[in-house]
């Protein structure tokens, strides 16, 4: 049971961190597009 309260907890960590390295991706391509929104005005 202790060795399956781990391995639950290592999945729930590597979820987590997806979803953060997900988040920073987007977030540098929507500062890359307003960038660029504002470089053609």
């Amino acid at each position: 049971m202790n060795n399956n309260g781990i391995t639950y907890i290592f999945i729930i960590h590597i979820f987590f961190y997806q979803i953060h390295i997900g988040s920073i991706a987007y977030k540098m391509k929507l500062d890359v597009f307003i960038f660029e929104a504002f470089s053609d005005m």
